[in-house]
C-alpha cells in the first residue's frame, strides 16, 4: 500500500497497514543531539522531505489553497518614518 492509498483508505475509515504519520519542522537542537546518537551527517533535518524519507514517515502533501480573507483587504501604509512603517495588511491587521 502506498502513501496515497493509505491516506484515502484512512479518510474512508477503511483498514490500513498503518496510519499515516506526517511530521514536519524538526528542531535544529535535535539535529546535533541525534547526530551525536548516530544520525548520519548527510541527513539535513531542515529539509522535511529528506528527514521524512530517512525516518520512514509518510510524505507530506498539501493543496495550495488560499486560507486568508477573500476578498483580502487592500494593503496600505498608514504611517512611515525613517525607522519603521505601520501597515494595514491584507487580513486587516495593523503591523509595525
Amino acid at each position: 500500500m502506498n502513501a496515497r492509498e493509505r491516506w484515502i483508505r484512512c479518510m474512508h475509515f477503511q483498514p490500513v497497514d498503518h496510519i499515516p504519520d506526517e511530521e514536519f519542522g524538526y528542531w535544529e537542537e535535535n539535529s546535533k543531539v541525534w547526530q551525536a546518537q548516530g544520525l548520519p551527517e548527510g541527513i539535513d533535518l531542515r529539509d522535511d522531505d529528506v528527514a521524512n524519507e530517512y525516518f520512514g514517515f509518510s510524505p507530506r502533501c498539501s493543496v495550495p489553497v488560499g486560507l486568508g480573507l477573500d476578498p483580502a483587504f487592500e494593503s496600505e501604509v498608514l504611517e512611515e518614518t525613517d525607522t519603521y512603517q505601520i501597515v494595514l495588511d491584507g487580513e486587516g491587521v495593523k503591523k509595525k
